[in-house]
């Protein structure tokens, strides 16, 4: 806590003669200065030397002659500790406030089991779009319906710790190029919805035209993620694409994808985050809070918790609400 901030609630709460004699400050040089000449020169002085250094100096020089200015500097002492005491007590940063949530109310298990994971990042592209403002239940049918049709299948296989690609970028695009959005959305992905309800278009076409950004990146599989990731340039192709501007789906398929550090900051997350924190925020400032606390936590309970898996316990948390 900033010294600064703790004298100036001191100073309009006693006034400043509370802290006037600790410092051995002139009467009328410190009554003639305002009050933020005040609180520099105090700051300066808590700067220097710690509160146990004034208080021991200036007791052992009045002990004798001066017992009252010894009971003057307890008592500057003990506004001080005090107040440093009652703010920490009371105030809690944002970061504080979610770990506090989660481990009072979430049950945090170990890592995600494979069967999270998709088997190309075909299927991470088709989840990170058809998920926006829906219920989950009706992209794992997109995730069924896209595998029954094709013949794919959509959880992983690891071989060595290695994921096994089951159909690269291209490949999927050349399935599906004999189709139209209007038909892929009806035969493929038996699913209709679109980017936004005001002039959206059909997921189907947004999620041909991230995969075709892809392509033209020469991302194919999950090992060529590393090509595209934090380039600004393909996340603006991407974000172009009628109703992605937020970069909410890049980011979730980032996640998707196996960076661990990234969430998808969708209403479930950001609602559980303004709840707990009683303010807004941002998708940024929620991406940073909930890596620090996934960290935070992994400390305390001794596990392996990185933000995406964090991400998960407090969807599912919400969900079930």
């Amino acid at each position: 806590m900033e010294y600064q901030e703790i004298l100036y609630d001191i100073f309009e709460k006693r006034g400043p003669k509370s802290l006037r004699t600790l410092f051995d400050v002139d009467s009328k040089e410190w009554h003639d200065t305002n009050l933020d000449v005040k609180v520099k020169f105090l700051v300066k002085m808590l700067e220097k030397k710690p509160i146990d250094y004034w208080t021991t100096q200036y007791k052992l020089q009045y002990q004798s002659t001066h017992p009252h200015i010894i009971k003057c500097i307890d008592k500057s002492i003990d506004v001080i500790q005090n107040h440093i005491k009652t703010k920490q007590a009371v105030e809690k940063t944002d970061l504080d406030l979610v770990v506090e949530k989660v481990l009072n109310d979430i049950k945090i298990e170990t890592e995600l089991g494979e069967e999270y994971f998709y088997s190309n990042i075909v299927f991470c592209v088709i989840d990170s779009i058809f998920s926006i403002g829906v219920r989950y239940g009706g992209v794992q049918n997109v995730i069924k319906n896209v595998a029954s049709k094709l013949n794919i299948r959509p959880s992983a296989i690891f071989k060595d710790g290695i994921r096994q690609d089951e159909i690269t970028t291209s490949e999927f695009l050349t399935l599906i190029k004999d189709w139209t959005s209007d038909e892929a959305a009806k035969e493929l992905y038996k699913n209709n919805q679109r980017t936004s309800t005001s002039h959206g278009i059909l997921k189907a076409a947004a999620v041909r035209q991230f995969l075709e950004v892809l392509a033209d990146h020469k991302v194919e599989r999950f090992e060529d993620i590393e090509k595209v990731f934090g380039n600004s340039f393909f996340e603006s192709e991407i974000k172009s694409i009628k109703g992605q501007s937020s970069g909410i789906s890049l980011k979730y398929f980032y996640m998707l994808a196996g960076n661990g550090d990234l969430i998808k900051p969708d209403r479930m997350i950001m609602r559980f985050l303004e709840d707990t924190l009683k303010h807004s925020i941002s998708v940024d400032d929620a991406q940073a809070l909930l890596f620090e606390a996934a960290s935070t936590i992994s400390n305390r309970l001794g596990l392996k918790i990185n933000a995406m898996l964090l991400d998960n316990h407090i969807w599912k948390y919400q969900r079930q609400k």
